[in-house]
């Protein structure tokens, strides 16, 4: 991590890091606060967390994804890829309640997102309100040029899923400005492919 302001690092990883875990060699850098608990989880390439008064604020998670190969544009099977995501999620967030899914485009990369309130049990007390938003992003076909498409015939076969989570103690109160408010607009904006 490098400091290039007061209170901001840049998180960066190589493709050489991601293989030294045994995770597809994708490379990818973003901006965050200092405050922000930074881990790397078994799985995941990233987590960083913001925490108030011991308890969950946010969560920022990048973890690896792969897609299996599929005819057609990028933009037409991401949708299906999507609600098989949306199907897990809902096992896995307590209460999960879809809220929004569309096309997202996050520094010149087109991907897919969809968003969601759940609950954020607590031990001892009733659970906190959880809101989501996850966001598939297909490794880009040129770094130097991250908008340029796939050309025909050709598809991603991985790229990252960014794993938005922020409960009441953080700003966002609708599940869509997850990432747009809050601890997690910086990391989320500034993220990009590579680590030029």
């Amino acid at each position: 991590m490098i400091a290039h302001e007061a209170g901001t690092d840049t998180y960066r990883q190589s493709e050489g890091d991601a293989a030294k875990r045994k995770l597809p060699p994708i490379a990818f850098q973003f901006d965050h606060s200092t405050k922000l608990k930074i881990d790397k989880p078994a799985g995941d390439y990233v987590e960083a967390e913001k925490f108030a008064n011991g308890k969950l604020a946010s969560r920022f998670t990048v973890s690896p994804f792969r897609f299996q190969p599929q005819p057609g544009l990028v933009s037409g099977y991401l949708p299906i890829v999507a609600t098989r995501l949306e199907k897990n999620s809902a096992k896995e967030y307590q209460g999960f309640r879809l809220n929004f899914e569309g096309r997202a485009r996050v520094n010149e990369v087109e991907g897919y997102q969809y968003a969601f309130r759940a609950q954020l049990p607590q031990e001892g007390t009733h659970p906190r309100q959880l809101f989501g938003r996850i966001v598939l992003l297909p490794e880009p076909y040129d770094l130097g040029d991250p908008g340029k498409p796939y050309p025909p015939g050709k598809t991603p076969h991985r790229g990252v899923l960014i794993t938005m989570l922020s409960t009441s103690l953080d700003t966002p109160n609708d599940p869509i400005r997850v990432g747009d408010e809050g601890a997690l607009k910086q990391l989320f904006r500034s993220f990009r492919f590579g680590t030029g």
